[in-house]
């Protein structure tokens, strides 16, 4: 019994075979010599693997994009700026539109037989084109790059010559030679009573103003017509005592 004690002793532990590292081999778990490490992102709770490459490709692609439609998208934001403040797109009805000159300002086209117009955000063009091919000198100020391109087009297209457009500020535009205005603002923001005190400034020439839509404050006895919401008015009882 004693023997077989002294023999397991001195044979001492098992021994545990180690196989040689190789400084050049890879650890586990980590990537290949030539292959792409892969990042892993948390994204609302989900869990979205991709190559190193592929992510800065898609970041790239996303902040292009962003940039892209911050570009195309800030046109239609200035109308709401305090200084180019107006109305946002809305294109006039058809229907309204040709009612505009039928019977709104018929009167204005026998008291001028050439008017000058100017639409003051004149959006896609149609009231100014629609004037030019009624014997007006048509004027379009908008602040729209994109949409003044598309009014040239569409003038073009339909031949009205008389039709022009201006790339720039309604609110800064000269209404020194300017016998009709034409106008579709928006309520709140003061913007109609800023309408007013443009056509009513020193060197404005406007006999006939209309809105599309909404009163014009404090010009209620200058008030020449509504129909179907599209109001003229003769400016220039606001200066008669």
């Amino acid at each position: 019994s004693s023997s077989f004690e002294t023999g397991a002793m001195a044979d001492g532990p098992p021994s545990v075979a180690v196989a040689p590292t190789n400084p050049d081999e890879p650890a586990a778990g980590s990537p290949a010599e030539g292959e792409e490490k892969v990042k892993k992102l948390n994204l609302f709770g989900f869990e979205l693997k991709a190559k190193q490459s592929t992510a800065k490709k898609a970041l790239g692609i996303s902040l292009a994009c962003f940039g892209i439609l911050n570009v195309l998208g800030l046109p239609f934001v200035l109308p709401r700026l305090r200084r180019f403040s107006g109305a946002p797109y809305m294109p006039l009805d058809p229907a309204l539109n040709d009612m505009l000159f039928k019977r709104v300002l018929s009167r204005a086209k026998m008291e001028f037989p050439e008017p000058r117009m100017v639409d003051l955000g004149s959006g896609d063009g149609r009231v100014v084109v629609q004037a030019a091919l009624q014997g007006y000198h048509a004027t379009g100020v908008e602040i729209n790059p994109y949409l003044v391109f598309l009014s040239r087009r569409k003038a073009a297209a339909a031949g009205a010559h008389n039709a022009r457009f201006v790339w720039g500020n309604i609110w800064t535009y000269d209404l020194s030679a300017t016998d009709v205005v034409y106008f579709f603002g928006r309520p709140g923001g003061g913007v109609m009573s800023r309408f007013r005190s443009r056509v009513e400034s020193p060197g404005s020439r406007v006999a006939y103003a209309v809105s599309s839509h909404f009163d014009v404050p404090g010009w209620e006895r200058a008030l020449l017509q509504n129909s179907n919401g599209i109001r003229l008015y003769d400016v220039r009882k606001m200066s008669q005592q």
